[in-house]
């Protein structure tokens, strides 16, 4: 994503630098504008003082002023329409036949869901892969984001700024480093 964003970027004379790093230890050594975390990249330590600082490290990254935007589950959507196995197919024309079979349970204990995702390619080949994104509901985001120093946070239900509802598709964040 970041290649392809930097390719973009060049092609349409845009000038930006996309970096891609550990979002728990990286903060960016010359500040920038904007930060984007999405498709729920956000919430994979079991930690939630872990998960905060990956947060504080964004709002570090940022000059004053600077925007950030996250993606993130609707987690009150994910639990009225949950859904325990998913297959799907790849609509990726790189990727025909590829077959991905997700299994998921609510380990409510530890506020994570636990979930197995199997990708079936054509070939025959089978990777699988386990993680437990916590499942934090809105306002536990928008807490940390204020605890981080973030302001101006808006919550909205999708990229195109539907507000945001408790059966939006998507929790999408948008937050400010004060200027």
């Amino acid at each position: 994503y970041v290649r392809a964003a930097a390719e973009r970027a060049r092609a349409e004379n845009l000038p930006c630098t996309f970096i891609a790093g550990d979002a728990f230890t990286h903060v960016c050594a010359q500040k920038c504008e904007a930060a984007v975390n999405w498709f729920t990249s956000f919430s994979y330590s079991p930690d939630d003082e872990t998960n905060r600082r990956q947060l504080q490290n964004v709002y570090d990254s940022l000059r004053p002023g600077g925007c950030f935007v996250m993606d993130f589950m609707n987690v009150p959507r994910v639990m009225a329409d949950f859904q325990a196995g998913l297959v799907m197919r790849s609509a990726n024309p790189n990727q025909q036949g590829l077959i991905v079979v997700q299994e998921n349970r609510p380990d409510f204990l530890r506020g994570v869901m636990d979930s197995t995702w199997t990708f079936m390619y054509p070939d025959g080949r089978r990777v699988v892969r386990h993680i437990e994104p916590r499942l934090y509901m809105p306002h536990e985001i928008v807490r940390m984001l204020k605890q981080c120093g973030f302001g101006d946070i808006q919550l909205f239900g999708s990229t195109d700024g539907e507000p945001f509802e408790r059966l939006s598709r998507r929790l999408v964040l948008r937050a400010r480093r004060p200027a």
